[in-house]
């Protein structure tokens, strides 16, 4: 009999720290919704824009072009309003309409604030052309948005009122197409490399069941800052010395770094008294004006020269690099000093680190301040223009709606969805008395620990608290200090057989193996205050190269002012050193649901997935993470990954993923057919619902259409199908019932994490309100009113916020079998529990934990990156919970990245398999 099927039997002990009690309780909540108590009432004409000669994913240059003709150029036909966002289709008022015609053309030319002349060039030819289709009306709007009438325009109908919305904001402000930002100075704050940081105000239109609503949230952008490219540069570089700057950029590897950062920036030419068209930098030249060319005479000249005698301009800085505006055969140079960067410009490449720290601190707001804010933008819509032309009212008062307060604990101890780990114990630990795990201790930090010997006194802290927590530790069998730059040489060194406990060397290399497997053993390392580089390095050696557990701390968190201080900083680190050592931190026991899932003769199967994207600008494969329990109570779990094609959010390989991970759960733990699988999927838009209900919950199920199949080779078309008619104990009837095992139902789950719906206490002290930030507290569910109208989804709010407004996180259920689609109240509670097992954690988090898990897995992954992809060829092999090996092999992805061809549709059968451990 299986460790799974005799916790069956005997069912899960209770735990003090976890327990439900009672039922959920009704309440209310304030949320950030607005409705619209009035549709649009005036008709508009849908007309399509552009020639094909601007590609449509350069909509913010189609947008320009259009707000440029009908505020400057040409406004006349566009009176009072015509409604563009860069997509293919405008939509116009009855008046413009009129105007406009059935077809009309109009040559545009950014510098020009006329028509252009007919000679002159880089002008465009922007052609309207109404549609065959009918026009948008009220009556259109509510029978296909509101009542959900099926309509192939149904998301051109909601487009429409997201620009009626958006219109009067984006025109005269800078925007990003769904947000936009005054230029205030309250509201600006500069930060590091040239950038400053903007509130701004999100808005969006929403449908709901039998209305119409607009979510409103603050949000901040970083932008670039207008001013003088030179000063810009020596932000970037961190320095006030332009001479410095002249001598790092002789170098190609600095000048290198430089493009990158500032490649495709807008900047104006001032020079002889004009300001010269909008350019974007297209790189830099480390010759500056220096630079020769052959002018219009045929004679060479430098930059510099001709700026003198042509433009009676001398240069201060003509040693700094050249900026350059024109790449090819006809390159195209100009002089640093002579550019200023164009105003409201969003920065949209990846934040440095002080700037990262600027934006959470600006972004964070307690949530009567946001809910105030908030309130003031949405009292901006009476007076605006585009509402008030398309007869489109909105109320001024966020809207309040019944919501559920899941109960998450019977014990005193949890609080506000956390818990204290004083005077309690792991719920289960792999050591005893007898056989203790074994640790070393790699110090990496030493230069900024002070003190007569500070490391042992860290160490008897740390061995006290896992201690009494019930993880019994041996005395560190090694302690070295390490150069973070002395890379894995030191750290084979620190782990290798000779620095093995006495008891283990005795025994020779077999015993020190079976400890290993046993993960008996693991290093503790110190980092320095700087050390995402060195992390990366000890985490690729640990995790890819040796299969040994590591657990890092950072060293400016180990000067405690109190001995409260540090046990409750150990005690956190022996949370995680628990987990990866294969035992529980603790464990859920009930709301209903999930006793249900966990005490029932019913294995079930809790899968969470995501896919990670590299950033913007960077050529590496997108990484894929599927993540599953390994015991009956959902707090261990196990996780495969793999790779696939750049910027591709479906799963590809779902398939072979699914397939190993019900095998092994199967054969492995349950010792039975699995009976349900609860899906969890994160990452997902609203716009690829219907692509994900068809790839990857037919796939899960089988019934993948053939068209589908040849789209994704490696989809999970047949995953259940394949196991259950190729395993005998699947394949061959019971003898209970004469009939082979039924396959497993299948609730597929959408967690989205980056929505904009808030939720905030209707009053203080209503019950709703954790009584210490002005949240809510943790276990508020909304599950109507604000919802969609088409799909199944709830608003759960399952953790307590430390700082700031907390968010909840929107599920959408695109399949429920296992509940039997009988409303969201199963899936809630499910949802909830599963927020408390996360092992890293003494609170209840955001998502539940195996969405969390492979999100972290993915982080993990992308920061060893660099180091994986230097290698010709790597092999990862790591050890998992069922004692199997699988190995990645790298190079192919590195040489397909040094060629600059297409990755599209191919076949990608690379496989990681992690530790579950470590999560």
């Amino acid at each position: 009999m299986s460790r799974y099927q005799q916790q069956q039997q005997q069912g899960p002990p209770r735990h003090p720290q976890q327990q439900h009690r009672g039922g959920p309780t009704a309440a209310q909540v304030t949320t950030n919704c607005f409705e619209i108590t009035r549709l649009p009432a005036r008709t508009f004409y849908m007309y399509d824009a552009f020639k094909p000669d601007i590609p449509k994913s350069a909509w913010r240059k189609r947008a320009e072009l259009v707000h440029h003709l009908r505020s400057r150029v040409t406004p006349e036909p566009f009176h009072p309003i015509f409604l563009y966002d860069g997509g293919a289709i405008g939509f116009a008022h009855p008046t413009a309409a009129q105007a406009l015609g059935g077809f009309r053309s109009f040559p545009v030319r950014l510098r020009d604030n006329g028509v252009p002349a007919p000679d002159a060039r880089n002008v465009t030819l922007i052609e309207f052309k109404r549609t065959a289709g009918s026009p948008i009306t009220s009556t259109e709007i509510n029978e296909v948005v509101i009542q959900g009438q099926d309509s192939p325009r149904r998301s051109s109908l909601v487009n429409f009122m997201q620009l009626v919305v958006r219109h009067s904001f984006n025109n005269m402000h800078a925007n990003n197409g769904k947000a936009y930002f005054p230029q205030k100075p309250e509201l600006i704050r500069a930060t590091c490399s040239g950038l400053e940081l903007r509130k701004g105000i999100f808005h969006s239109v929403r449908p709901a069941i039998g209305r119409m609503l607009i979510v409103v949230d603050t949000t901040v952008a970083a932008f670039w800052k207008s001013d003088q490219l030179i000063t810009t540069v020596m932000a970037v570089v961190k320095t006030n010395d332009v001479r410095f700057v002249e001598r790092l950029c002789k170098s190609d590897r600095d000048l290198n770094k430089l493009k990158r950062f500032l490649r495709g920036v807008f900047i104006r030419e001032k020079k002889g008294g004009r300001i010269g068209p909008r350019r974007s930098i297209k790189g830099f030249h480390r010759d500056g004006a220096y630079y020769e060319f052959e002018n219009d005479d045929g004679m060479s000249i430098t930059i510099a020269d001709h700026y003198r005698r042509v433009h009676s301009l001398i240069l201060n800085y003509p040693k700094l690099p050249g900026v350059i505006l024109r790449e090819g055969d006809k390159l195209e140079i100009v002089p640093m000093e002579t550019c200023t960067i164009e105003p409201d410009q969003l920065f949209k490449k990846v934040l440095p680190d002080e700037a990262t720290r600027d934006m959470v601190s600006t972004a964070t707001l307690r949530p009567q301040q946001k809910l105030d804010a908030i309130t003031r933008a949405a009292g901006d819509y009476g007076a605006a223009d585009g509402l008030f032309h398309a007869e489109m009212e909105v109320k001024n008062q966020p809207m309040r709606v019944n919501a559920t307060v899941l109960n998450s604990a019977q014990n005193p101890d949890v609080a506000r969805g956390q818990w204290n780990l004083l005077k309690q114990r792991f719920f289960k630990t792999t050591t005893t008395r007898d056989s203790k795990c074994h640790w070393a201790v790699l110090n990496m930090g030493a230069s900024m620990l002070s003190g007569k010997d500070p490391v042992e006194n860290l160490v008897i802290e740390f061995m006290d608290c896992a201690n009494n927590l019930g993880l019994n530790l041996e005395r560190p069998s090694a302690r070295e200090v390490l150069d973070p730059a002395a890379g894995p040489v030191k750290m084979t060194e620190v782990w290798s057989l000779p620095h093995a406990p006495l008891s283990i060397r005795k025994h020779g290399i077999e015993a020190f193996k079976k400890m290993m497997n046993n993960r008996m053993f693991f290093i503790f390392c110190i980092l320095d205050k700087e050390a995402a580089d060195a992390r990366a390095t000890l985490k690729n050696w640990g995790d890819v190269q040796r299969g040994v557990l590591t657990q890092c701390v950072r060293v400016t968190k180990l000067n405690f002012r109190s001995k409260n201080a540090a046990s409750q900083y150990f005690n956190n680190v022996a949370l995680k050193v628990n987990a990866r050592l294969g035992g529980e931190n603790s464990r859920v026991v009930g709301p209903q649901t999930y006793r249900y899932l966990t005490e029932q003769n019913v294995p079930t199967m809790i899968v969470g997935a995501d896919v990670s994207h590299p950033a913007p600008g960077i050529r590496k494969p997108s990484v894929t993470s599927l993540v599953y329990n390994h015991d009956q109570f959902a707090t261990q779990y196990t996780a495969v990954t793999r790779l696939q094609d750049p910027r591709l959010e479906v799963i590809t390989d779902l398939k072979d993923m699914m397939k190993d991970a019900m095998q092994d759960l199967m054969m492995n733990v349950a010792r039975q057919p699995i009976k349900n699988i609860v899906f969890f999927r994160d990452g997902v838009s609203e716009g690829e619902y219907e692509k994900i209900r068809e790839v990857e919950i037919g796939a899960i199920n089988g019934n993948l259409s053939a068209s589908t199949v040849l789209m994704f080779s490696h989809s999970c078309a047949e995953a259940i199908h394949e196991l259950w008619t190729t395993i005998p104990n699947l394949a061959n009837p019971e003898k209970a019932t004469g009939k082979p095992p039924s396959k497993p139902k299948l609730s597929f789950i959408v967690v989205g994490k980056r929505h904009h719906t808030l939720m905030f206490p209707a009053s203080q002290g209503s019950g709703v309100d954790d009584g210490k930030t002005g949240n809510c507290k943790a276990g508020v569910v909304v599950n109507s009113e604000i919802t969609q109208p088409t799909i199944g989804d709830f608003y759960l709010l399952s953790h307590s916020a430390i700082i700031g407004t907390s968010r909840s996180s929107h599920y959408i259920i695109l399949q429920d079998d296992v509940f039997n689609n009988q409303g969201t109240d199963a899936l809630q509670e499910l949802s909830f529990a599963l927020c408390h097992n996360y092992a890293k954690a003494t609170r209840s988090v955001s998502i539940p934990a195996p969405v969390y898990c492979p999100s972290t897995k993915l982080i993990n992954l992308w920061a060893q990156t660099p180091i994986l992809l230097a290698a010709e060829t790597l092999s990862i092999s790591l050890l998992v919970t069922s004692n199997l090996f699988a190995q990645a092999t790298w190079a192919r992805w590195r040489r397909q990245m040094r060629r600059s061809t297409s990755m599209r549709g191919r076949k990608n059968s690379e496989t990681t398999t992690l530790t579950p451990g470590d999560r």
